[in-house]
C-alpha cells in the first residue's frame, strides 16, 4: 500500500501488480494507514481553498502565490480489498503560504511539500491526525479525530516552521521537529572552511533557538520537554518508553556541527544514550525492536547501516559522559 502524490493503490506481491488503485485526484494524499483491523485503508488529504470557496485542483497562478491560502483537510476511508469509498470526513482548515510557481500546477508537475504548503500523518493506530503548515513561521500543529474530523489540541511550532511530527505507538505522546533554520545550514557549510567556528556560536545558538524538538502530551496538549537540538528524523521505541533522533541534535557550543545519533528518555526528557554509528551524512534511524536501534547513514560517500543493541550500550550520565 502506499499514497502515490494524487492517489491510493494497494500492491498485490503474489501477482506483482497493483490490486486496485482508488481516489485519484488533483489534491495531495499526505498520509495512508491500515486501521479496523486491516479491513479499512484511511487516507488523509488536503484540498486547496480560496477566498472562502475551493479551488479546483492545484491550479493557482505563480501572480497570486503569495496571497494567504487555506488548506482543508478531509479523511477518507477505503475498503482494503477492493478499493470501494466507505466515507469521507470534514477536518480543519489550516491558513498557509503558497510557495512561488511558475504557472498554474497540473497533475504532471512536480510538487514537493513546500509547494503543497502543507502536510500531516496519522498514528499508526489510526486513532489521531496531525496536521501543520510548511512556511518557515510559527505556526500550530492541529491535533485531530479521525473518525469525526474534530480538532481535538493546537501545540506550539517553531519560528523556523516545522520539519515532521511523530506519535508515538499508542497515540500518547506526540514529537515535533523543527525545520532547519536557513542560518544552521550555512553554518554547516563552512564547518569544513578555515573560518572560526568560534566566532559563529551566537549565531548557532540563535539558530537553534528558532527550531527543535519537543514532546507533547497527546491528550492534554501539555508540552512535556523541551529540546534545543536541530532533527533530520525522529522515531519511538514499539513501547513508547524512548525517542531515538538523527541529525546535528548533540552540538556543545562552540563545537563544529556534526552527525549524531540519540536517544532520550520520555517521561524523564533526559539524553540516555549516544550510539557512536559514525556516520558524516544525511541519514535515518528508527527502533527495529523494542531495544534495538537501526542507524543508516552516509560516511565518507559510502552508505552504512548501524544495529544498536541498546541493553549492550552504556547509558550517558549526567555529565554527557558513557557510563558503563
Amino acid at each position: 500500500m502506499k499514497a502515490h502524490s494524487w492517489d491510493v493503490r494497494v500492491y498485490d506481491g503474489a501477482n506483482k501488480d497493483w490490486k486496485w488503485i482508488a481516489g485519484v485526484s488533483k489534491s495531495p494524499i499526505h498520509d495512508v494507514r491500515y486501521v479496523d483491523d486491516g479491513q479499512v485503508i484511511l487516507a488523509l488529504q488536503s484540498l486547496p481553498t480560496r477566498s472562502g470557496s475551493e479551488d479546483v485542483g492545484l491550479g493557482i497562478n505563480a501572480s497570486a502565490t503569495k496571497a494567504p491560502t487555506q488548506r482543508r483537510f478531509v479523511l477518507h476511508r477505503f475498503g482494503a480489498s477492493n478499493g470501494r469509498l466507505f466515507d469521507t470526513v470534514d477536518g480543519p482548515s489550516l491558513e498557509v503560504q503558497v510557495s512561488e510557481t511558475t504557472g498554474p500546477l497540473t497533475l504532471t508537475d512536480k510538487v514537493d511539500e513546500t509547494t503543497m504548503a502543507a502536510s500531516g500523518v496519522i498514528s499508526s493506530n489510526g486513532q489521531l491526525a496531525a496536521i501543520w503548515s510548511t512556511s518557515r513561521s510559527v505556526q500550530p500543529v492541529l491535533l485531530v479525530n479521525v473518525t469525526t474530523g474534530e480538532l481535538l489540541r493546537e501545540l506550539s511550532g517553531y519560528k523556523a516552521g516545522i520539519r515532521a511530527v511523530y506519535f508515538s505507538p499508542d497515540s500518547s505522546l506526540v514529537a515535533i521537529v523543527g525545520q532547519t533554520p536557513e542560518r544552521q545550514t550555512d553554518l554547516e557549510n563552512e564547518a569544513g572552511s578555515d573560518i572560526d567556528f568560534t566566532a559563529q556560536r551566537a549565531e548557532l545558538q540563535a539558530a537553534r533557538a528558532e527550531s527543535g524538538l519537543s514532546i507533547w502530551d497527546a491528550g492534554t496538549g501539555r508540552k512535556l520537554h523541551e529540546f534545543s537540538t536541530l532533527v533530520d528524523t525522529a522515531d519511538f521505541s514499539p513501547d513508547g518508553q524512548l525517542l531515538t533522533t538523527y541529525g546535528t541534535t548533540t552540538l556543545i557550543a562552540g563545537d563544529k556541527p556534526g552527525i549524531q545519533s540519540s536517544v532520550w528518555d520520555c517521561k524523564t526528557g533526559k539524553l540516555v544514550y549516544l550510539p557512536d554509528s559514525k556516520l558524516s551524512g544525511p541519514g535515518a534511524v528508527c527502533f527495529a525492536s523494542k531495544r534495538n536501534l537501526l542507524i543508516a547513514g552516509w560516511s565518507r560517500n559510502q552508505p552504512r547501516i548501524y544495529v544498536w543493541d541498546l541493553d549492550a550500550t552504556p547509558q550517558v550520565s549526567s555529565n554527557g559522559q558513557s557510563v558503563d
